[in-house]
């Protein structure tokens, strides 16, 4: 068949009803194997058909096909099941190797949910849509692989930016999570895709929920009037905060998924910025950062900064907070490639004056002895931390030099702390000292020597977030750039290796 053949059965369709037979024989041609500019022809010609049967009221909107009596009765009836057919057909396009058969099927989806909702809610006293049909729609585009993002870009455009759309879309992808829980990691992906995407289309005010797309659509023949339209803009679909019991529910059913780490991860990032202030009780995400925390890494310390958030703006109680933070100050930290987000959030955790002095002299100590075997640039960064600590909390500055006799006369074997206790209100850091520092002033790098010998703590705070990204090589370089006024040379010939303090060693190099 040719295009002009499909043009003249859409006229015959259209003209009498005796002809409507011929409306299968144009569906039939919307397949993922139909050639493209036959399938075009045929998706707009089914469309227009379709747009005539609503106009005429020849479609039913709640068929029951098995009570229909009259002929009209019947032919209604039908003439649904050829529309949800027709929707079928559509969907299948999605996969359509033509770009413009892909696009054109995404359009006159939308087109078809929003005309069937539009009369539906001529006859309604609320406004409704065919679930159903964006559950449909919405499955199918989860379920493309290579076209996703394309068709998930044009979505956006022209469907999911809309209120009242993007209500049905978010109460569609409750159920179909729920329904769906052993997905494949492809599927998993779209899917988070999918929500992020929502996420940033979510609005702010009640205004922005106020642009429907269902009542955007144009009938000369059967308008709605402002009293009506006036009404349904007070449904739940236009109010934002039935918004944000939509986007809770969907991701709370997302997050139920077994997820993997990047999933996870990617989900964490977005939290307090994107997920937080858009759920309508954001204390309900502390099961999941309870349960990502417990699977450790970087999962750790980024569902921790969720934590943090919903305790100080959510009044979330999570007794444990501090207790989970001091076990992830391990040496493993200084290789990790969120080393520099690690120091940042420690700071962050750590910038209340209403800790417990007994848990900042935990974190202080745990630095200090950490001091001793990190590399120099992440030294300068917990030396700092350490100092702006003791500024911030007067009453652990005792740790800096320790007056009792007993223990400076015992030595370091007689320091109290101990490492490896995990609760920081145990491991009595608050009767330990700072001895790490002191030692850190005969460090072999100038600048850390230099830093851990400052005779006095003073007031202001020092910025830590400028150096959180240093490495060796930055130390080098900085060392190398170094302008020296004296260079101290030596003038004497030496005869020994060690200057006279030999051991073993002088042996090999005397027998060489």
């Amino acid at each position: 068949m040719k295009a002009k053949n499909i043009s003249s059965l859409v006229e015959g369709v259209i003209a009498k009803r005796k002809n409507a037979n011929d409306l299968v024989l144009i569906i039939e041609h919307i397949t993922v194997t139909t050639k493209a500019s036959l399938a075009l022809e045929a998706i707009s010609g089914a469309h227009e058909i379709f747009v005539h049967l609503f106009e005429s009221g020849n479609l039913s909107l709640q068929p029951d096909s098995d009570n229909c009596v009259t002929t009209t009765e019947k032919y209604k009836a039908w003439t649904n099941e050829q529309y949800h057919s027709y929707f079928d057909c559509l969907l299948a396009c999605f996969a359509h190797e033509d770009q413009t058969v892909r696009k054109s099927a995404l359009e006159t989806c939308a087109t078809m949910i929003q005309c069937y909702s539009y009369y539906c809610c001529t006859s309604a006293i609320k406004l409704t849509v065919p679930e159903e049909l964006v559950k449909k729609f919405t499955k199918c585009l989860l379920l493309q692989n290579e076209c996703f993002d394309e068709l998930l870009q044009l979505s956006n455009r022209e469907f999911f930016k809309h209120g009242d759309v993007r209500y049905f879309v978010m109460r569609s992808l409750s159920t179909l999570i729920s329904d769906v829980y052993n997905i494949d990691d492809q599927q998993k992906n779209n899917c988070l895709v999918l929500l992020e995407s929502i996420t940033s289309l979510m609005p702010k005010e009640d205004s922005a929920c106020l642009n429907s797309y269902i009542l955007a659509y144009e009938s000369k023949l059967h308008p709605i009037s402002e009293e009506i339209r006036d009404k349904f803009m007070s449904d739940p679909p236009f109010q934002i905060s039935q918004h944000r019991k939509r986007f809770s529910q969907m991701w709370l059913e997302f997050l139920k998924l077994p997820l993997s780490g990047s999933h996870v991860k990617r989900v964490l990032v977005i939290l307090h910025t994107s997920l937080v202030p858009n759920f309508s009780q954001p204390r309900l995400l502390a099961d999941f950062l309870i349960n990502t925390y417990n699977r450790g890494g970087g999962l750790s310390l980024l569902s921790l900064h969720g934590l943090f958030v919903l305790m100080h703006n959510y009044n979330l109680d999570y007794p444990d907070f501090y207790t989970n933070l001091y076990s992830l100050l391990h040496p493993r930290i200084f290789s990790t490639k969120y080393k520099a987000r690690f120091f940042h959030l420690l700071d962050l955790f750590l910038s209340s004056t209403h800790i417990p002095s007994y848990m900042v002299a935990a974190f202080v100590k745990k630095l200090s002895r950490l001091s001793l075997i990190a590399p120099p640039h992440s030294i300068n960064t917990m030396v700092n931390m350490i100092l702006n600590l003791m500024r911030r909390h007067p009453s652990i500055r005792h740790m800096i030099h320790c007056t009792n006799k007993e223990h400076a006369s015992e030595g370091i074997i007689a320091d109290p702390y101990v490492e490896n206790e995990k609760d920081p209100a145990l491991c009595k850091a608050t009767e330990s000292s700072l001895w790490e520092l002191h030692t850190l002033k005969h460090h072999y790098c100038p600048k850390i020597a230099k830093l851990a010998s400052a005779k006095s703590l003073g007031t202001k705070e020092t910025d830590i977030h400028e150096n959180l990204e240093d490495n060796y090589k930055d130390f080098f370089d900085e060392v190398v750039e170094k302008e020296f006024k004296e260079i101290h040379m030596n003038y004497a010939q030496p005869n020994t290796l060690f200057f006279g303090q030999e051991d073993e060693t002088m042996n090999l190099w005397t027998g060489i």
